[in-house]
């Protein structure tokens, strides 16, 4: 007999009160532990050790009858739990214990294991819950609001498609069928894969999901393409076509039909000096600050308030509430920015900005435009001009040079580059040669 199933006979039947000499009293105590309740030790004391003997064979007398009566209460609660079976239970029973060949272990193993999962998957919350809560969550932990819409964006299809399912439920095979369903392009395929890694990452984090199903999806291979820069042509087209802007005033109504309807027309522009300043003012220093400071355009710059350009140190200053990085940093002004800034300098307030009047002179223009293309001139032409990639690095806010030459070598040769930053808002002549603004 093994020891542990000696101790359990021991605590049985064959369980016998202690009775000691309390020599500290004088008396016979008898002991019997916790056998008569969980949380009170039945302990006494006697004059004699017959008394405490006596007392203590009453006790294990006791014991024995509630002990029998435990195991009658026990079978005949079995018993009655068989009894109560129906048919079908008793030959779903027969069934499952012919195809484990008769090992009862297995069958409670299996209960077991069934019951686990059941449980978390019960617990688990439904997948629009859950992407409602990682929502919330950003908006509170102050992530950008860029941010938020981005994730609400890519997001909302996917929660869509499967509302009605619980997120422990869904698996890699369900996101990887409905990421191919969509069809995207490699790099769109990966931006919605990276979406997806952040709100199943929130689940499991909250033991919702016992692993991220989108943890082992591969990222599609992209071959790295260097990014499109606007010609010194171009970006003069642009900058003196806002120069030159004039806003519509209104649409006069020169014909209309027998029941009034207008069948003609057409849109006057505006004559007012005031206001034709005034528009021009929301888009020439938008795009002279990103072309010529290569400041971000989604935050940094459409942010950007004007007491932080300081025309006497010659500096632009990114607030961290602004910055990709959430890191504050001085960019250098150069000769010719600060000239196209000049009629339009104010205390206070943010650059103006207009996506309409962008869209009017983008299209006269006739200028092909691509994402942060503005950035990646300011890049390219000031790394070619100055041949300082650690300065260049700085001014843009890269956390590492490698980021640079990675993006941005050799795009521009440094004739053109010069020329680049000679661009000036001249009535005449587009460039004028000036000293290349020094950084640093």
């Amino acid at each position: 007999m093994t020891r542990k199933r000696k101790q359990k006979k021991q605590r049985g039947a064959t369980w016998e009160p202690s009775v000691i000499y309390r020599a500290d009293r004088s008396k016979w105590m008898v002991d019997c532990g916790f056998k008569f309740g969980k949380d009170k030790r039945v302990r006494k004391m006697f004059e004699t050790e017959m008394d405490a003997t006596t007392w203590a064979a009453e006790k294990k007398s006791e014991f024995l009858e509630v002990l029998v009566g435990q195991k009658r209460d026990a079978k005949v609660g079995a018993f009655t739990r068989l009894s109560s079976l129906t048919n079908t239970q008793r030959n779903h029973i027969v069934s499952a214990m012919a195809k484990i060949e008769n090992d009862t272990a297995q069958i409670v193993r299996a209960v077991d294991f069934y019951l686990k999962h059941t449980n978390k998957a019960e617990s688990s919350r439904l997948l629009c819950r859950v992407y409602r809560d990682y929502i919330t969550g950003k908006r509170k932990l102050g992530r950008r609001l860029r941010t938020v819409k981005d994730a609400h964006q890519k997001l909302k299809p996917f929660v869509v498609k499967f509302r009605t399912e619980r997120i422990s439920a869904i698996t890699t095979n369900d996101i990887e069928g409905w990421l191919n369903e969509r069809g995207y392009s490699a790099g769109t395929r990966n931006a919605y894969t990276a979406a997806l890694m952040g709100l199943f990452n929130y689940g499991f984090k909250r033991k919702y999901i016992e692993y991220n199903p989108v943890a082992v999806i591969e990222h599609s291979i992209m071959d790295q393409g260097l990014p499109k820069i606007h010609s010194i042509d171009e970006v003069r087209k642009m900058l003196f076509t806002a120069r030159d802007y004039v806003p519509p005033k209104t649409y006069i109504v020169t014909q209309r039909d027998k029941s009034r309807k207008v069948i003609k027309g057409e849109q006057r522009l505006e004559t007012k000096p005031a206001k034709i300043h005034a528009a021009r003012s929301k888009i020439v220093p938008y795009l002279a600050i990103g072309y010529f400071a290569g400041l971000r355009p989604n935050n940094e710059l459409v942010n950007l308030d004007w007491k932080d350009i300081d025309f006497e140190a010659r500096t632009i200053r990114v607030d961290p509430a602004t910055s990709k990085k959430r890191r504050q940093r001085y960019v250098d002004m150069s000769g010719n920015l600060a000239t196209w800034l000049a009629p339009y300098i104010q205390k206070s307030g943010k650059i103006g900005f207009s996506r309409r009047i962008f869209r009017t002179v983008r299209d006269a223009a006739k200028v092909q435009w691509t994402h942060d293309v503005m950035r990646h001139c300011f890049g390219s032409y000031h790394l070619a001009a100055h041949e300082n990639a650690a300065q260049t690095s700085l001014q843009m806010g890269h956390s590492r040079i490698s980021e640079l030459f990675k993006s941005y070598r050799n795009l521009a040769k440094k004739t053109a580059a010069e020329n680049y930053w000679q661009l000036i808002p001249h009535p005449k002549n587009n460039i004028i040669k000036m000293p290349i603004a020094r950084t640093g």
